[in-house]
Formats: C-alpha cells, structure tokens, sequence
C-alpha cells in the first residue's frame, strides 16, 4: 500500500493532493482554508486537511512530491547563498551546488531527499513536467503531444512532450527570460492590470476592439518583439524588464516598448476613463498573436509526431479564448484542456508521477471525482453551523423547481452544493446564480455583488442536450475552459451572458457529472424555456472562492445576493 502527497509549494496557488495505491483520493488549494486568494506558500493547512479526511499521518506517508526541482540551479555556483550559509540547513544546498558546479556535462532530472526518522523521501519534479502528467492522466488519451506554456517554471518557460503510455518524452523547450505567459502579463500590466493575477481580465478586454486598422497595426509591432524560431519562443528582452532582480512589483515594461506602440501604461484600470479604445485594439492584437504562437506549435508538434490528441496545459491554457478555436483549427485532431492547467493543478502532477515512480499503476479519473475534491459537508455539519449563526431556514427538500422559480422571479442564488470545486472556476457547487434572460442580471453581479469592473463577461452553465443549438462550432467545455460564438438567434434571448464580441465562456452541465446542478437548470428550462443559468463563482472580488458553511454565510451577508442554499436549507434575506 502507498500514500503519496503532491505539493505545490511557492507557485501560484499552493495545493496539495492524496494519491493512494495509484488511485487520487483528495486535493484541495491552501487559498480555500486561509482564505488568502492567490496564495503562494507552503501548503500547511491543506496538508493537514487531507491527512485528517484520510486519517493519516506524515509518518504514513510514502513520498512527498514537489512540483518545482530546484535542483535545476545546482549548475551555477551561487557564492551569495553556497559559500555563506546564513543558516547551516542551507549546506542541504550549497554543498551540492559546490560539486555540481565543478562538473560538466550533467543534464539534472529528478532529486530525492530522505532523512532518517521519516518514512516518506522527498521527491522535486521538473514543473513543466508535472503540468503535462497532470492532463494527460486526466485526460481520455493513451498517447498525446502536451504543450505546457506558463510564466516559468525552474528555468523552462515552455515545455512541448508526448506521453504515450505514462512514457514522458521531451520534444522541445524554451528558457527564460522568454516566455509567452509572462509576454502577456507585461501587457496585462501596461493596461492597468495585475499581471500573474489579471490576464483574464485583459483577455476579455479584446472583445471591445472595434478598428480593425488599429489592431493590425499594433500586430505588425508586436511581431517584432516575439515569434517563434522552430520550437522556439523568442522574446527580445530589450522591451521587457521582468527578468531583472529590481523590478518585482514594478514596472515589467522598458521605455522601449512605449515608444514602439505610442501608448502609454497605465496604472489601474478605469471603467470611466474616456480614451480607452487604444488598450483594447492593443488587447485583440496582442491575443492574436498568443493565438498565432500557441497553434504554430500545435501545427509542428503533429506535423513532427503524428500525434491528433493534445493536450494544452500551464497557466497559459486558462486563456478560454484560445482554448476555443483550438478545434476550427485542428478539426481533425482531439484536445484536452484540464479544469486547473495553472499551478494549482502541479500538486497533482507531482502526486502522479510519484506514484508511478514507486510501482503503483495509475488509475484514470471520473470528470466528477477531479472537478470536485473537497470535504463534502453533510446534513448535520450544515444544520449545525446554520444555527450557529442564528439564522431563519426553510428545508428546500431538493426542490428544485423552487431555487428555478426564484431565479427566474431575478433573484440571485448562492449555491453551496456537495464538495468544492478544485479549480479556480465555479462549476454548479460553490457559485453564484442568475437569470441570463435580463441584462441587468450581469449588471447587478458587477456592481452588487462581486464588485468588478464593468466590461468582464459572466459564464453561462448549459444543459449538454441543449448546447449545440445554442453556440457555433460546438464542443463540449466541461470546464468553463472554452470561449465559443453564441449563435445570433440566441443573444437577445440571454444577454446577461453574451460578452461584446457575442462569445460566451460556457460550462457544459450533465448528469453524470453534476446531477443536482442539472436538475437545477432543467427545472429553470422547464419555467423559462432557456436551459442555462448565468454560473459565477461564490466570492467577492479578491478573495477565493468559499470552502464551508460559514465561508457561505459570510459572503452571503457581505454582498447583494437574495438567497443562499446551503446544502438542502434555504436562507433569505428577504
């Protein structure tokens, strides 16, 4: 028997995830306990909370797996650090750094760590690897071509491979500072965003681009500054100061690039500002030319290996705007999009090719038992906290028809159902409901309830029977992993959802997968004659999404939402 722990430790959203025997058992990111939205350190609490669902200690654990190999820097002696410790752990690093950086030719791979005393040995795997066996195990496939793009992992910033029968194998890969995850955080920041935080923002600040001219010259410039040679990416750094030691916080743009594009940064976004139209000219061209890197190496990685299934992976793969051309691209060909590509998702990875590494045969997931991974709070535990708070409830008996008819009547539903969701999306258990017949329905999520900017689309939860009628070019995005045309007889029917180029970020709703968000949108089909609801998740604007009961009933009465269902009980503030 083997219980092996993955960490993702110092990335963008720690975690950590459970396999045992080969079998993935729980996972859960640190922000959901702390309550520290983005948190990026060790993963303590949610160790804790999966050896406690377990009933397991760290003495029962086999192999603890970390998703970052720092070993990768042994190469270069670093005098600062390896020739004065400033505390005498640090020889665990500087000795090593002193021998490897005599020696040459040496290609450093996996690092293991055990101390005596402890059962479980310490494993670091290289990232962009534990990105790709993260979606390729999740995935249908037994062979696939995985492109994992992110702002950096060790020293790679891109990482193209093939898997075929749990065999990694490295086609290709780019250093930093080049990288196509942290090209467009530069300019995420240069129109007022946060980068590593707010490129979704800036991705949807493209659809409002309405001069084609504009957007074609800022293309022709940005072509300059990145593009691919073979594998590839290349970066000219002589417009980008991110790699610099002093700039973390700051500026990641040089006076440069504001002289190519006679634009200038700035310093937060403003809803009310009246010259905005060059920033999203500037955010079409530069998605565009994320688009144009992302298939022209999908196009080599077939062309070179024959493979049609591929999986897109890393922080860069959060982009639904490209996930969703991936298929009129490639209609030939299958893909793969995980519901956490970004560093949340690494604990997983880790986990993966750590079980594999000590024998244990890998078993494929159920969508349902990888989307939702938290603890599943019942009856009691619900009831209790309820009354806690001191709190008038109706039990709701699972009538479903009930939460439809409130919706539809344009209140606004806090939906905490089963376990959390371990991706950064709500998907049907920790999200926030509306009624996509009426525009102010987004309107009113804005300004009342998750306090954000005004141009930021909603995400319409779709019943799969219904779906092709509804959008262009249809695949299913089980995820909210994909940005697809609605189709012109439906956007007046919901335009809470229909984002200013008539796209929609959709979430496909099954049975199989989410019964009670089904049933919940068949029932609000059934009133209206519209199967979907406008799906959000259940936060306020810079904290994570809830985890339990109290999470719930705080952020209920923090903001503009009508009714909460909590579990099977309804409370109003009505």
């Amino acid at each position: 028997m083997s219980n092996v722990i993955g960490i993702g430790h110092d990335l963008w959203i720690a975690s950590s995830a459970l396999y045992k025997d080969g079998n993935f058992k729980i996972a859960i990111p640190e922000e959901r306990l702390n309550r520290l939205k983005g948190f990026q350190g060790f993963p303590t609490k949610s160790i804790k909370h999966i050896l406690s669902e377990s009933n397991l200690s760290t003495k029962d654990i086999d192999l603890f797996c970390i998703g970052w190999n720092p070993s990768q820097y042994f190469n270069c002696l670093h005098p600062r650090f390896s020739n004065t410790p400033r505390w005498r752990a640090e020889m665990l690093f500087a000795i090593p750094n002193h021998i490897l950086s005599m020696s040459e030719g040496i290609d450093i791979g996996t690092t293991y760590m055990e101390i005596q005393g402890l059962k479980g040995k310490f494993a670091f795997y290289d990232h962009h690897m534990c990105h790709s066996f993260c979606s390729y195990y999740l995935s249908d496939f037994k062979e696939s071509i995985n492109i994992s793009l992110d702002g950096r992992g060790e020293r790679k910033t891109c990482s193209i491979n093939t898997i075929i029968n749990g065999e990694f194998k490295e086609l290709a890969h780019t250093l930093y500072p080049s990288s196509l995850g942290l090209f467009y955080g530069a300019f995420t920041q240069l129109c007022g965003f946060k980068p590593h935080s707010d490129e979704w923002k800036f991705m949807a600040l493209g659809a409002l681009s309405n001069d084609e001219k504009s957007v074609k010259n800022f293309k022709k410039l940005i072509d300059q500054i990145i593009y691919l040679n073979g594998y590839e990416i290349v970066l000219d750094m002589s417009y980008f100061s991110y790699d610099q030691p002093d700039v973390y916080g700051k500026s990641w743009i040089k006076q440069n690039l504001v002289n190519l594009l006679q634009i200038n940064p700035i310093e937060k976004w403003d809803d009310s500002a009246s010259e905005k139209n060059i920033y999203y000219e500037l955010a079409k061209a530069v998605q565009l030319k994320f688009e144009e890197i992302v298939k022209q190496l999908i196009f080599k990685a077939i062309s070179d290996t024959g493979i049609k299934k591929i999986t897109i992976t890393g922080g860069c793969a959060m982009n639904s705007v490209c996930n969703g051309k991936l298929h009129k691209w490639f209609p030939s060909c299958e893909f793969y999009i995980p519901p956490y590509p970004d560093d949340s998702g690494i604990s997983i990875g880790a986990a993966i090719i750590g079980s594999k590494e000590i024998g244990s045969p890998i078993t494929k997931i159920e969508k349902k038992n990888y989307i939702y991974t938290g603890h599943d709070y019942n009856r009691n535990e619900i009831l209790n906290c309820i009354k806690e708070s001191g709190l008038n409830f109706k039990d709701n008996e699972e009538n479903w028809n009930n939460i439809a008819r409130l919706i539809s009547e344009g209140n606004l539903i806090g939906l905490f159902n089963g376990k959390s969701e371990f991706g950064q999306r709500a998907l049907g258990n920790r999200s926030i409901l509306g009624d996509p017949r009426k525009l102010e329905t987004k309107t009113l999520l804005n300004k009342a309830v998750k306090y954000r900017e005004e141009f930021r689309p909603f995400a319409p939860a779709v019943l799969k029977e219904y779906a092709h009628q509804i959008f262009e070019d249809y695949v299913d995005s089980y995820f909210m992993e994909r940005v697809l045309e609605v189709k012109m007889q439906w956007r007046s029917k919901i335009p809470a959802v229909v984002h200013f180029d008539n796209t929609a970020r959709l979430q496909t709703v099954s049975k199989d997968i989410n019964g009670n968000f089904y049933k919940l949108i068949a029932a609000f089909h059934q009133i209206t004659g519209i199967p979907l609801l406008v799906n959000t998740s259940f936060n306020l604007n810079g904290e994570p999404n809830v985890e339990n009961p109290k999470d719930a009933i705080r952020t209920f009465f923090s903001c503009g939402l009508d009714y909460l269902l909590l579990g099977q009980f309804l409370i109003s503030k009505k």
